[in-house]
């Protein structure tokens, strides 16, 4: 037996598709290849556009962090970071990279 709610969540991923796949293809278009290093502006684009798309969607303290690659002249790549503290403290904790 279905859940009671799942026509709901059906005809909200219905409304919602175009937009998500617009979204997403927002960064497709960013050559970010991280193995080249003439891409790493591109790569910092992208961490850019993760960090605002995961700010739009209501997450806190979303930044943009430097590395440090312990290497001279060859900068680490950028990582993201981002909180949801609205679950409440007898939640699970879940890091997904």
């Amino acid at each position: 037996m279905p859940h009671a709610k799942l026509p709901a969540v059906v005809d909200h991923v219905k409304g919602a598709k175009e937009a998500a796949i617009a979204r997403l293809c927002g960064f497709l278009k960013i050559p970010a290849i991280s193995c080249d290093p003439e891409h790493f502006k591109d790569v910092r684009q992208l961490a850019e556009h993760v960090r605002a798309d995961l700010q739009q969607a209501g997450f806190d303290n979303c930044r943009v962090l430097d590395v440090d690659s312990g290497k001279k002249d060859e900068p680490a790549l950028p990582c993201v970071s981002a909180e949801w503290m609205k679950a409440g403290t007898d939640k699970p904790t879940v890091l997904v990279y």
